[in-house]
């Protein structure tokens, strides 16, 4: 746990499915845990989302101001 709080997202390849990949990133700032994936059968699309899914987690995370449980 300590490397993909560490990293900031994990990927992980056929581990619920088989063929699946996924990619999920922390939502910071939010009162309990939180995560936002992607998921797709293409391995390079995974590795391509990555700064995608981190940026998409920063800005949901630091909407949780706004959205009275920050």
């Amino acid at each position: 746990m300590q490397a993909i709080r560490e990293a900031g997202h994990v990927i992980t390849h056929s581990e619920v499915n088989i063929g699946a990949h996924g990619i999920a990133a922390p939502l910071p700032g939010w009162p309990v845990r939180a995560a936002i994936n992607v998921v797709t059968s293409d391995p390079d699309l995974a590795e391509r989302a990555v700064p995608h899914v981190r940026e998409a987690a920063a800005v949901i995370g630091t909407l949780s101001d706004h959205l009275g449980t920050g």
